[in-house]
């Protein structure tokens, strides 16, 4: 037992030494991914020396805990998201989730290409009563789904045969829509104009590239990158959504996100993989431009799926009010 604590303590000292002075790179952005387990693991580790009345190895573990947690606590953001998660929790899913003219309800799902689960994961998504619903690893078979459970509304998607086919539906109509694609690999992303009570609201969906290895690591950060960058020029209020394969502790978010004109309101739990509930990686997110405020989140059932899905309800400025829609918002 001593030696677990001593080794995951110099294995807790080594990360935070190459965490904070080696140059980012591909190995190091995706063991950041999982800095809240480790924080976790040196928990218990403190938790141990303290029955063992080792007090010195103790402390060194709730040091290291505070070293690497300190960047997420001090700006405030997680703390906030996880009050506003915990406060919704209790909440039965419709009573969090009521449809409301001063607000937008967007269900997120990477529904899981070999699911045999369609209908009945679909069925439970509309029963959330969203406005907009991003589904992520699309096929012409889930096409079929989508068609059947949700007829009359409006869709537009990029069924593929790999895990990168999208579909983006919506009850309310669209005003354009536009399909980008990212480097040689033609991953897509779906980027459409919304009307809404408040006036025009761009929304895009985008899967980025799992990050297993420099290249994938280079072209996720790429679609990422040239998503916020569309949102950053776009004249109507934004929301980014889908699966970055990118969690709030890596070094890529600190990068491309948090300098960003978008704030992460999903809910802060983990997402994948669904068989740890809460505690696996946050991979899913929805971003959204500042003054758009979030009045619910919820994590959502996997049924079938290796993904959580998400839920947020969010209240639009009032300014969009005076937002007129052009004819064409997309060039």
């Amino acid at each position: 037992m001593k030696k677990f604590e001593r080794y995951l303590a110099l294995f807790g000292l080594g990360y935070i030494l190459l965490s904070r002075f080696v140059s980012p790179d591909w190995w190091l952005d995706l063991a950041a991914s999982f800095e809240l387990q480790l924080a976790a693991l040196l928990v218990a580790g403190a938790v141990l020396a303290l029955l063992r009345l080792r007090f010195l190895m103790m402390f060194c573990h709730l040091l290291l805990v505070l070293f690497i947690l300190y960047p997420v606590l001090i700006s405030g953001r997680l703390v906030e998201q996880k009050a506003l998660a915990l406060r919704n929790i209790a909440l039965p899913l419709h009573a969090a989730s009521q449809p409301n003219a001063d607000s937008l309800r967007i269900a997120l799902q990477n529904v899981r290409r070999q699911n045999s689960l369609r209908v009945r994961l679909l069925q439970s998504l509309r029963q959330t009563e969203p406005d907009i619903i991003g589904l992520l690893e699309v096929d012409e078979d889930w096409m079929g789904a989508i068609r059947s459970t949700f007829p009359s509304w409006k869709v537009v998607a990029v069924p593929r045969e790999d895990n990168f086919g999208l579909a983006l539906l919506s009850r309310v109509p669209f005003l354009d829509h536009k399909i980008h694609r990212t480097n040689s690999e033609g991953l897509p992303s779906i980027e459409v104009a919304i009307s809404t009570f408040d006036g025009p609201v761009r929304v895009e969906l985008v899967h980025a590239m799992p990050p297993l290895g420099r290249v994938a690591w280079q072209l996720r950060n790429q679609q990422i990158e040239e998503a916020l960058l569309r949102a950053r020029k776009a004249e109507q209020l934004s929301i980014l959504l889908g699966d970055f394969n990118l969690t709030p502790t890596s070094p890529s978010w600190s990068k491309l996100i948090a300098p960003s004109t978008l704030q992460r309101v999903g809910a802060p739990w983990g997402t994948w993989p669904a068989a740890l509930s809460g505690f696996g990686l946050c991979l899913d997110h929805v971003l959204v431009s500042e003054g758009i405020a979030p009045t619910s989140t919820l994590i959502l059932p996997a049924l079938g799926s290796d993904h959580r899905g998400q839920f947020v309800s969010v209240k639009l400025p009032s300014e969009a009010l005076h937002r007129e829609p052009k004819a064409q918002l997309f060039k």
